[in-house]
């Protein structure tokens, strides 16, 4: 009897995705909402969707993936794949039934065939970047501050917005311009940054200076950032 998604999931897909060395996370919730980031693509898509897995690499959010059943062809989940990964975005996407693997490049449209999952080394050679992972790697695989009183957590797209500024520093970057929409959580995505960079140890003095053009702002950020000891 052929599997169904669930069950194909969990015996076909995610075994060969640890074997790859994936790490992942499963029914991610994506949106109401979006972010941009210069010289990114942009979908204006507002509606939640949920994502099967976003596949990470040493703490990074590198590729969605679309789970079909065993008794579906995986190339019915492209498109979906490659509309998730937009939303967040993701170049790569994968669409399986746990037999075949669909590898898609968001960025130009070409797509393979793959009778194993890549692995992550495999898409970051593709992204073509070189990364310092003695000194970042702490700082990616940092996890986030949450506050014991609110329990405010980090949203997808806010994820996507600080990994890939990490992403660009890590490069050898010095600059990074992230757009964000009024009310999307500018302050607290920079505060989430400077907390996985500290909590990392990746920057060489441990000062930040962060600016502000209004007072409303000022006093929005210090409360953001008084979750770190007076020292």
């Amino acid at each position: 009897m052929a599997r169904n998604e669930r069950t194909t999931c969990k015996e076909l897909i995610e075994p060969a995705l640890t074997q790859a060395g994936w790490e992942w996370k499963e029914q991610l919730r994506i949106g109401p909402g979006r972010v941009n980031i210069t010289g990114e693509n942009m979908y204006d898509e507002t509606q939640e969707i949920i994502a099967d897995y976003l596949l990470l690499y040493r703490g990074i959010p590198l590729t969605i993936l679309e789970a079909k059943a065993e008794s579906e062809s995986a190339a019915d989940g492209i498109q979906q794949a490659s509309r998730y990964a937009r939303r967040l975005l993701i170049r790569f996407s994968i669409a399986s039934n746990g037999k075949d693997w669909i590898l898609t490049d968001n960025d130009t449209g070409h797509f393979e065939s793959l009778s194993t999952p890549p692995t992550p080394e495999g898409i970051v050679s593709r992204l073509g970047v070189t990364i310092d992972w003695d000194r970042w790697e702490a700082s990616f695989t940092a996890g986030y501050h949450v506050d014991q009183i609110t329990r405010k957590t980090v949203r997808p797209y806010q994820e996507m917005a600080i990994a890939k500024t990490l992403w660009q520093f890590a490069q050898g970057k010095t600059r990074a311009l992230l757009l964000m929409a009024t009310g999307t959580g500018k302050t607290f995505a920079v505060f989430q940054l400077i907390w996985k960079m500290m909590n990392g140890n990746a920057l060489k003095r441990q000062h930040v200076l962060f600016l502000t053009d209004r007072n409303s702002l000022k006093d929005q950020a210090y409360r953001a950032f008084a979750a770190f000891t007076a020292d």
